[in-house]
Formats: structure tokens, C-alpha cells, sequence
């Protein structure tokens, strides 16, 4: 679970070199699968 957060968090810094507004989408998106996942 630690090694996924770690993953999307590293991906997360990728994007946030590219458009801050997509980064802001991404952000939301992951932190609504992460929710899910922690719900199973």
C-alpha cells in the first residue's frame, strides 16, 4: 500500500512540471483511488 502511495506520489511530481490545472485533476483523481483502495 506504502509502495502505491509512494508510486503516485513520485508520478504526482512528474505532472506538476506539466499544467498545474491537469496536476490539480491528477491530485483529485488519485486521492479518490487511493480512498477506494483503502475502503476494500
Amino acid at each position: 500500500m506504502h509502495l502505491l502511495l509512494r508510486v503516485l506520489l513520485k508520478h504526482l511530481e512528474w505532472l506538476s512540471c506539466q499544467d498545474t490545472i491537469k496536476f490539480k485533476f491528477c491530485l483529485y483523481r488519485c486521492q479518490q483511488i487511493v480512498m477506494n483502495l483503502m475502503n476494500l
